[in-house]
C-alpha cells in the first residue's frame, strides 16, 4: 500500500470517527435537555390535591369519599408536609422530596399528628363546653411513595401506583400560606417539628 492510500484511509477513519463523537454528544446532548427540563419542574411553594378521580376536562383531581382527599404543601425544594382530611380527624406527616426524570419522590419521616375530633361536643345538649380536637403524635416506619408525572392539557398531574390509585393535580382554590396558618394557630405545625 501506498502511503497516500494509507493516509487517505487515516484521514476518512478521522472523519468517521469525529462524526460519530459528535452524534453522541448530540444525543447526550438531547438527554441532559430532557433531564434539565425535568429537573426544571418548580413546585417548591406550590399546594397540589390529591382524590382518586380525575377530570380530564378541567384536569383536577376529585372524589366524593371520607378520608382519600387531601393535599401536599411543597414549602421549598426539598420539604413537604400532606394533609389527609377526614369527616371528624385528620391526620398530618412531613418529609423530603426529590424530583427523578419528572417523577416525584416523597419520603416521609416517622412523625405523625393526629387530630380527633372530641365527639363530646356532640352529646353535650346544653351547648356549654366546646372541646377543641385532640393532637396526638405517634411514630411509625419511614416510608417512600412514587409520584409519577402525565400530562393533561399543558397543566401537569401525578398519579400514584399503589393500590387505592391517587391523582395529585395542583389546588387553584388554595394557598400555601392560608392552610399554613390554622396548622400553626392549631399546634400541628410544631408538633410537626417544622422550623
Amino acid at each position: 500500500m501506498t502511503n497516500r492510500i494509507k493516509l487517505e484511509i487515516l484521514f476518512s477513519l478521522l472523519v468517521v470517527g469525529l462524526f460519530s463523537c459528535n452524534e453522541g454528544t448530540a444525543d447526550k446532548s438531547a438527554q441532559a435537555s430532557t433531564e434539565t427540563e425535568y429537573t426544571m419542574l418548580n413546585i417548591a411553594g406550590q399546594v397540589f390535591f390529591y382524590a382518586p378521580e380525575l377530570d380530564t376536562t378541567t384536569c383536577e383531581a376529585f372524589g366524593q369519599c371520607d378520608c382519600c382527599s387531601g393535599n401536599f404543601l411543597f414549602l421549598n425544594d426539598n420539604n413537604f408536609v400532606t394533609i389527609n382530611v377526614c369527616e371528624a380527624d385528620n391526620w398530618y406527616c412531613k418529609g423530603k422530596y426529590k424530583i427523578a426524570n419528572g417523577n416525584l419522590i416523597l419520603t416521609y419521616d416517622s412523625l405523625m399528628v393526629w387530630e380527633n375530633y372530641n365527639w363530646e361536643n356532640e352529646t353535650d345538649t346544653t351547648a356549654t363546653k366546646d372541646i377543641p380536637p385532640s393532637i396526638t403524635t405517634s411514630k411509625t416506619k419511614t416510608w417512600t411513595l412514587m409520584l409519577t408525572r402525565f400530562e393533561c392539557g399543558k397543566n401537569i398531574y401525578f398519579k400514584t401506583e399503589d393500590k387505592h390509585m391517587t391523582f395529585i393535580t395542583l389546588d387553584k382554590k388554595q394557598k400555601l400560606s392560608d392552610l399554613i396558618k390554622p396548622l400553626q394557630d392549631r399546634g400541628i405545625w410544631g408538633k410537626l417539628e417544622i422550623k
